[in-house]
């Protein structure tokens, strides 16, 4: 009887040590969306310039300079346009990135699953471009291409 004990005790320490041990290191779909979700976070950090626009299935055509648009490393954003008799805020909130694909932004982060935009986004291979896609549920659909805002002297 103390030799089965011994035995059943030994088997199941050794059962917890060895699916431990394979837990910690398998890639499981969880584990690979949260780290493209992490490398989507670092690629949108940084300052954008609106430089396209197109609206409702339209061609992009050229938009003026001075529409920026800032992803901060803590998950906010604001937008800024920059105008001849000043600069103002349009907008500001938070982003939450789905996965390689979608983000979305909402003006609160407790009203993101309420009143978040879902929004379509493709980063260039350089990470230079951004293409973002949404719509509005009156029906109006816009297409919007970013650059990114170099360091001049990096």
């Amino acid at each position: 009887m103390k030799t089965n004990l011994k035995f059943i005790t030994a088997l199941l320490c050794f059962y917890f040590t060895i699916t431990t041990a394979f837990a910690q290191h398998s890639d499981t779909p969880r584990s690979v969306r949260a780290s493209q979700a992490a490398q989507a976070k670092a690629a949108f950090i940084g300052v954008w310039e609106l430089f396209k626009m197109a609206d409702n299935g339209q061609p992009l055509r050229d938009y003026p300079p001075g529409y920026l648009k800032i992803f901060n490393e803590d998950g906010t954003f604001i937008i800024i346009r920059v105008q001849k008799g000043g600069s103002i805020i349009k907008q500001s909130g938070y982003y939450v990135i789905d996965d390689d694909q979608v983000f979305r932004e909402a003006p609160k982060l407790e009203e993101m699953q309420t009143k978040g935009i879902k929004i379509s986004y493709e980063l260039s291979k350089d990470n230079k471009v951004f293409t973002i896609g949404f719509s509005y549920p009156d029906g109006s659909a816009f297409t919007e291409a970013y650059r990114r805002v170099e360091y001049q002297n990096r």
